[in-house]
């Protein structure tokens, strides 16, 4: 949605040519204003959904000036409080979605003060217990979407307990598993939404066995193509919702072949235009 106000202005790191001009959805304040690290100049000044405070204001590391200056969709407690290590200033003070439990409680690395207090959407088991790297307490606990197998089972590298058992929305093939780097114990078994073509092929950097095989939403064009960094076999093939225009080109950091050829969503201008 960005027109080109003269020839041979760059993308991204753009400048305004005059006072008005529109640059996606901003307005320029004064000729020469660069985009990102931008300054206010006046009170009110719309800066994408945001409002300036105070003529100079810088946009990011933002300083309330008066308590209840809206920023974002927070609120401020009071003067000079930064956003992000943000600590409370009293019990109910609401930042973001959380509420806070204790006078000074830090947001991110939060310890439970007592059994059943919310933070976020999760539930304290006992006093002390950390987000994060989390334990269970006993068969059973819910934390979060999943279901504690044993007493003392973290989440995360989490490893089967027996045949069967439910992960998330994965079953275990066999005792001892580990989820992420799984290999496949026979053809056809399901792992997530893909299939194993063969026994012990490893997910995720995948070779293909044959041509026409499946992988996710792709076909192989030739046996042994690896994902990923792909060339065209031939002219027309299609990788993903694209099509190759001549033979050995790569995806990512294509170049048009001719006038008019479409790439994504894109046309090209003149032959070899890069695109990104």
């Amino acid at each position: 949605k960005r027109k080109c106000e003269s020839k041979g202005d760059t993308w991204g790191k753009r400048k305004c040519v005059s006072k008005g001009d529109t640059w996606g959805k901003r307005k320029c304040v004064s000729k020469g204003d660069t985009w990102g690290k931008r300054k206010c100049v006046s009170k009110g000044d719309t800066w994408g959904k945001r409002k300036c405070v105070s003529k100079g204001d810088t946009w990011g590391k933002r300083k309330c000036v008066s308590k209840g200056d809206t920023w974002g969709k927070r609120k401020c407690v009071s003067k000079g409080d930064t956003w992000g290590k943000r600590k409370c200033v009293s019990k109910g003070d609401t930042w973001g979605k959380r509420k806070c439990v204790s006078k000074g409680d830090t947001w991110g690395k939060r310890k439970c003060v007592s059994k059943g207090d919310t933070w976020g959407k999760r539930k304290c088991v006992s006093k002390g217990d950390t987000w994060g790297k989390r334990k269970c307490v006993s068969k059973g606990d819910t934390w979060g979407k999943r279901k504690c197998v044993s007493k003392g089972d973290t989440w995360g590298k989490r490893k089967c307990v027996s045949k069967g058992d439910t992960w998330g929305k994965r079953k275990c093939v066999s005792k001892g598993d580990t989820w992420g780097k799984r290999k496949c114990v026979s053809k056809g078994d399901t792992w997530g939404k893909r299939k194993c073509v063969s026994k012990g092929d490893t997910w995720g950097k995948r070779k293909c066995v044959s041509k026409g095989d499946t992988w996710g939403k792709r076909k192989c064009v030739s046996k042994g193509d690896t994902w990923g960094k792909r060339k065209c076999v031939s002219k027309g093939d299609t990788w993903g919702k694209r099509k190759c225009v001549s033979k050995g080109d790569t995806w990512g950091k294509r170049k048009c072949v001719s006038k008019g050829d479409t790439w994504g969503k894109r046309k090209c201008v003149s032959k070899g235009d890069t695109w990104g």
